[in-house]
C-alpha cells in the first residue's frame, strides 16, 4: 500500500550495552522473525540505559512490521517513542525517524489522520535541524504529500512539492519518475491557481523528463502523457482560447480514447472550453451543444453528489445563465433545474437562480412558471434581508421586482406591474450609492411612467418620465443619445395627449437634435409632422 520509510534505526552494533553473544544472536535471527521477536522481548529487562531499550523496541517494530503485524509494531514504536522524548537531551534525528516509522504502520493500517499528525510532526522536527532539500527531509515529505494526495489535499501536496522539487532532482536526478511527478504537480498547483507564468517552465519541464524517460524502463502511462498535453492546452486557452482549440480537441480525441468514454472531469472541462471559443466565436448553435455535453457529463460523473464536490451548483446557475444568455432557454432550464435540485437550502445562491430561472421561462413565453419563481425568490431574499440586516440586499431584490414588474405588464395586470415597479425603485435607493451614475434606475422611472400612462395616471407618469430624463441627463456615461431620443419622444407624446403643446413643442426640438447628432433623418421628419 505504501512505501516503507528508512527508519533511521541504529544498527544493534552499535549499542553499548548488549555484548558480544547479543550482537551474534541479533544478526543470526533477524531474518527468523518470530524468533527474532521472541528474542528481543527478553532483552529490555536486563537494560538500564533508555537508549539501548529504545533501539530493541524499535528492533521488535521492525521484525512485527516484516510480517505485516501492524498493530504490535506500532505499539513498540510507541515504546520507543516514550523512551527517546524522556531522555534529557532529546534527539530530534532520532524521534522524527520513529515517528516516521510510525507514520508507515498507520499508512499500512488504513489510519491517514493518524499518519499525517505523526509525519506532521516528524517534519517539524526536521525542519530544525536540516534544509528542505536534506534526502532524509525529502524522503519524510514525499510520504507526506502521498497523505495528502489520499485525503484529496491536492492544494497542500502541491505545496509540499514546491518546496521539496530542488531536493527531490538532487536526490533522484533530473530525469526521474520522482523529478517527473514532481514538477508536473507543481506545474498543476500554479495552472490551478492562475499563475501561468509559474506554471508554464514546470509543465514543459515535465515533458521533456517524460521524453526522456521514454528511452528508459521507466516508461510514462499514457494518460499521463495527455495530462501533460491537457495542462499545456489549458495554459495556452488561457492566453488565446482560439488557438488553444486544436490542441484541446487532440488531447480530448486521445483521452477518449484512454478511458473509453466520457465518464471524466478534464473531458467536461474541455467541452467547457470549447462552449466558451464557440461563444467568442458567435457559434450559438455549437456553443449550446459543447455546454450541454459539459454538463451532461458532469451529471453522470457526480450524480447526486454533483454539487458536494465540485460545488458545481454554482457552475450550473453559470452555465444555465451563458445558455440563457445564448438563446438556448430550453438548455437554460434544464441546467437551472438541476441546480435547484441540487440546492438544499433557501439561500442567496437559490434566490439567484429562481431569478435566473424565472427569466428563462419568460422567454419561453411561460409568463405564470415566471411569476411563481421571482415571487420564490423575493421571498428568499426577503428572508435573508431580515436574518442580515448588515448586508445589502437591495440591488437584487430591486432588480427581481423590476423582472417581475416586466411580466405582469406582459400579461396586462398594469396595477400589479406599477406596484413591483414601485418596489423595485425603493430597493433601488436604498441600495445605490453613485446615484448620478445609475442607468437601472432611469429603466426603473421610465417603465413606471409607461404603465401609469397606460393606467390613465398621465400627470403622475410624466413626473415619472420627466425624473427619468433627470437620470439619463446626470450619467457618467454620455453614450447615451438613443435612450434620451426616446426620453423626450415619450415625454413629447404624453404632453400632447395631455393637450400641453407648448411642453410637447420643446420636446420634439429636443427630439430633433438627438436625431440630428445620430444622423437619424426618419426621427427628424416624424418629429417635423408632429409640429405641424
Amino acid at each position: 500500500f505504501f512505501f516503507q520509510a528508512e527508519d533511521g534505526i541504529r544498527d544493534a552494533q552499535e549499542s553499548r550495552g548488549l555484548g558480544d553473544v547479543y550482537k551474534r544472536q541479533v544478526l543470526v535471527k533477524l531474518e527468523n522473525y518470530d524468533e527474532a521477536v521472541q528474542f528481543y522481548h527478553e532483552v529490555p529487562p536486563v537494560l538500564e540505559d533508555d537508549n539501548e531499550k529504545a533501539i530493541i523496541y524499535e528492533r521488535i517494530c521492525v521484525a512485527f512490521e516484516k510480517q505485516k503485524r501492524w498493530t504490535e509494531a506500532f505499539n513498540n514504536a510507541e515504546k520507543a517513542l516514550a523512551l527517546r522524548s524522556r531522555q534529557g537531551h532529546l534527539e530530534k534525528g532520532l524521534v522524527a525517524s520513529i515517528l516516521m516509522m510510525m507514520s508507515s504502520i498507520a499508512l499500512n493500517m488504513r489510519n491517514l489522520p493518524k499518519a499525517r499528525v505523526l509525519l506532521t510532526e516528524a517534519l517539524g522536527l526536521k525542519e530544525l535541524i536540516m534544509d528542505p532539500d536534506d534526502p532524509s527531509y525529502v524522503i519524510t515529505a514525499l510520504m507526506m504529500t502521498q497523505v495528502y494526495e489520499q485525503e484529496k489535499n491536492i492544494s497542500d501536496a502541491q505545496q509540499l512539492y514546491i518546496k521539496i522539487l530542488p531536493g527531490i532532482i538532487s536526490l533522484y536526478g533530473k530525469v526521474s519518475i520522482q523529478a517527473f511527478k514532481a514538477e508536473l504537480t507543481t506545474g498543476k498547483y500554479f495552472v490551478k491557481i492562475k499563475e501561468n507564468e509559474m506554471a508554464e517552465p514546470h509543465i514543459q519541464q515535465a515533458d521533456a523528463i517524460c521524453k526522456q524517460l521514454e528511452k528508459t524502463s521507466d516508461k510514462i502511462d499514457e494518460m499521463t502523457v495527455n495530462d501533460i498535453e491537457y495542462y499545456r492546452a489549458k495554459l495556452v486557452y488561457r492566453k488565446d482560447p482560439v488557438k488553444s482549440r486544436p490542441l484541446l480537441q487532440s488531447c480530448l480525441e486521445k483521452r477518449l480514447r484512454l478511458i473509453g468514454n466520457d465518464r471524466e472531469a478534464k473531458i467536461a472541462k474541455i467541452y467547457g472550453y470549447f462552449a466558451y471559443i464557440d461563444e467568442v466565436q458567435n457559434k450559438v448553435e455549437s456553443a449550446n451543444e459543447n455546454m450541454q455535453k459539459s454538463i451532461d457529463i458532469k451529471l453522470k460523473i457526480f450524480g447526486p453528489e454533483y454539487n458536494k464536490m465540485s460545488n458545481d451548483m454554482t457552475k450550473l446557475k453559470v452555465f444555465g445563465t451563458k445558455l440563457l444568455k445564448l438563446g438556448d432557454v430550453e438548455s437554460a432550464l434544464k441546467s437551472f433545474n438541476v441546480a435547484m435540485e441540487e440546492e438544499k437550502k433557501a439561500d442567496e445562491e437559490a434566490a439567484v437562480i429562481l431569478n435566473n430561472k424565472g427569466a428563462a421561462h419568460f422567454k419561453q413565453g411561460e409568463s405564470k412558471e415566471a411569476i411563481a419563481s421571482y415571487e420564490r425568490s423575493l421571498e428568499i431574499f426577503h428572508e435573508l434581508e431580515n436574518q442580515k440586516s448588515e448586508e445589502k440586499w437591495g440591488k437584487k431584490i430591486s432588480d427581481n421586482y423590476f423582472n417581475l414588474a416586466i411580466v405582469y405588464r406582459k400579461e396586462k395586470k398594469h396595477s400589479e406591474a406599477l406596484e413591483a415597479l414601485e418596489k423595485a425603485i425603493e430597493y433601488r435607493k436604498k441600495d445605490t450609492e453613485d446615484k448620478e451614475d445609475d442607468f437601472e434606475s432611469f429603466t426603473y422611472y421610465y417603465q413606471r411612467g409607461l404603465v401609469l400612462r397606460i393606467l390613465d395616471r398621465k400627470p403622475d407618469a410624466i413626473i415619472s418620465f420627466r425624473q427619468a430624463l433627470d437620470i439619463i441627463n446626470q450619467l457618467k456615461d454620455k453614450n447615451r443619445d438613443a435612450d434620451k431620443l426616446k426620453i423626450h419622444e415619450t415625454l413629447t407624446y404624453a404632453y400632447f395627449e395631455m393637450e400641453k403643446l407648448e411642453e410637447a413643442k420643446q420636446h420634439v426640438d429636443h427630439v430633433k437634435l438627438v436625431a440630428k447628432a445620430m444622423k437619424n433623418t426618419e426621427k427628424i421628419k416624424e418629429m417635423n409632422e408632429l409640429s405641424s
